[in-house]
């Protein structure tokens, strides 16, 4: 596949409610116009590979036009590296799937493929992400060590295509990982929340559309 090497917005979309599949389409139809979806790339290591996510991303990719979906696993000890990014690279679309973002991450550290990805978008992949992975196509994400926000909290480093950070979702514990996070970043630090059903196009500019204005910033000191 030769791309045109003309960056294309990100489509960075919140979860929640808009997991299933006929609503993401409705949401997403007027934004994706004649784009070509032939061929989709789903990485879906954020929620560990789970094949019943994978099975319903496939209707969305295939109203799209998609007649090839491949499921690149990555949330395993070992991959092939050589044919993982054949896979990838010969897409049209690269899905980055929800689930964990700090689960997500690690993987794609582990197997030394951040570079690689943002290396294809900035030739001009179209990249689509979804809660976990809106999350992950910013700068940085939030963890803790312990569940339930239990210890110190710390940075961790995304694949840096937005540089922007984000967080999904999160009106039910009032974005406490979103305040989290611009707290440790210091004074002056700017995010950006996707509330449940946020669509945003965002390119490597930093420059977002709020498509649906769903979209909340948040500031801190």
């Amino acid at each position: 596949m030769v791309h045109d090497f003309i960056e294309k917005p990100a489509i960075l979309l919140s979860g929640g409610s808009l997991m299933n599949a006929d609503k993401m389409v409705g949401i997403l139809a007027p934004f994706i116009g004649d784009a070509t979806w032939n061929r989709v790339a789903y990485i879906g290591c954020a929620n560990s590979d789970k094949k019943s996510s994978f099975d319903s991303a496939c209707s969305l990719f295939r109203f799209f036009g998609a007649t090839n979906v491949d499921f690149v696993k990555l949330a395993q000890e070992t991959i092939d590296e050589a044919s993982t990014k054949l896979v990838i690279s010969r897409a049209d679309v690269i899905f980055l799937s929800g689930g964990d973002p700090e689960v997500g991450m690690r993987w794609i550290q582990k197997h030394n493929l951040t570079g690689f990805l943002k290396e294809l978008y900035n030739d001009g992949m179209q990249f689509v992400a979804t809660s976990a992975g809106a999350i992950m196509m910013g700068t940085s994400w939030v963890y803790w060590d312990y569940p339930d926000y239990e210890g110190p909290p710390s940075l961790m480093d995304c694949l840096g295509m937005i540089p922007c950070v984000f967080d999904t979702h999160g009106e039910e514990d009032n974005w406490i990982e979103m305040k989290t996070m611009l707290q440790l970043m210091g004074a002056g630090s700017i995010g950006y929340g996707l509330a449940k059903g946020c669509i945003v196009s965002a390119d490597s500019s930093g420059y977002l559309e709020n498509l649906n204005n769903k979209l909340i910033t948040f500031t801190y000191g």
